[in-house]
């Protein structure tokens, strides 16, 4: 379905009140509403939030142009998901991961929906190539981005540890 662009941000604004309609009705929560914003950044994120900063939600216009169904049935929901769970938190859980617990609560109890942290929409076009880099540590493989990569080479006491075992990060090849 080709959409321009008028009526993607018009189709976005309404299931986005809509998402938060429905957070309302459950939750008995009402939140401030700051609007949609279609990007056309070179990126491959469908959408993304920045609750502490303000409830605007990003949506990657090329993406939902060739995705609208499902920008309006879970991109959305997944993105206000995102800015309830970090109003309904309390300052020790916020440091919670981005799709931590409370996020997934919200999905599945609020929109029924599985909550996944990832599309698997076609992005071919869309976005630009980057190099991608293995790491490993003592429990599993890590995929760094070039600008991660170099900053490790080019600073001494740089290093990142995995999230899970704590240990430094080596690198095996480049993707």
């Amino acid at each position: 379905m080709k959409t321009n662009h008028t009526k993607l941000a018009q189709l976005a604004e309404k299931q986005t009140r809509k998402s938060f309609e429905i957070a309302r009705k459950k939750l008995n929560i009402c939140l401030d509403y700051q609007g949609v914003d279609l990007f056309n950044r070179k990126s491959k994120t469908a959408g993304y939030v920045e609750p502490s900063l303000n409830n605007v939600v990003h949506l990657n216009a090329r993406l939902f142009a060739r995705n609208v169904d499902y920008f309006l049935n879970v991109t959305i929901p997944h993105e206000v998901s995102h800015i309830i769970a970090d109003a309904i938190c309390d300052k020790a859980k916020r440091k919670e991961r981005h799709h931590g617990k409370t996020w997934q609560s919200v999905m599945k109890n609020v929109f029924n929906l599985k909550p996944e942290t990832y599309h698997n929409l076609n992005t071919r076009g869309i976005g630009i190539k980057t190099k991608k880099y293995k790491y490993i540590c003592s429990c599993r493989k890590h995929i760094l981005s070039a600008q991660a990569h170099a900053k490790i080479k080019k600073e001494k006491d740089c290093f990142y540890r995995c999230s899970y075992c704590k240990k430094t990060l080596t690198f095996l090849s480049e993707l």
